[in-house]
């Protein structure tokens, strides 16, 4: 696999067409994590995230800064998964409340999205601290914009 081609997919009015490189890349890094094949998949849910990212540039799109943000989110569900595949469940819930939190902010969020959380959190076997915890961080990081820096520091503090 050559992890430095350029994209050579589809093109419109000579743009390409970066939703068709962002669906491409969620089936490949879905088909390289029913493989096993973990750096594959963190590869294609990256290039998702970077087709995404082009596409909210482009002139396709006119998306606001946090419809365009929470887009690029959506490929954090998918991290989460990769590392949970690896049995690194510690890792996992930082993606997966970034993506909740997203969720949240774009009105999107459901209950499946909690139960998800729900899933993650006791994966990781925290001793000193609570569900709820991490409950309150998708709802403070869901009033403005969220930080996956700042999610990531607070969730290493946790033990």
């Amino acid at each position: 696999m050559d992890f430095e081609a350029p994209y050579e997919g589809k093109k419109s009015n000579g743009i390409y067409d970066y939703l068709s490189l962002a669906s491409d890349t969620k089936h490949q890094g879905a088909e390289a994590v029913k493989d096993s094949k973990s750096d594959d998949a963190w590869y294609f849910f990256y290039q998702r995230q970077a087709a995404y990212a082009k596409y909210a540039n482009s002139i396709f799109s006119m998306p606001t800064e946090k419809q365009a943000l929470s887009l690029i989110s959506s490929v954090n569900k998918s991290l989460g998964n990769v590392l949970r595949n690896e049995d690194k469940y510690r890792l996992a819930p930082r993606h997966i409340i970034y993506w909740y939190a997203w969720r949240e902010v774009s009105r999107r969020a459901n209950k499946s999205m909690k139960t998800s959380l729900n899933s993650y959190f006791n994966r990781c076997k925290f001793e000193g601290t609570q569900l709820a915890n991490a409950q309150r961080l998708v709802t403070d990081e869901s009033r403005g914009y969220p930080d996956f820096s700042r999610i990531q520091a607070v969730i290493s503090g946790w033990s």
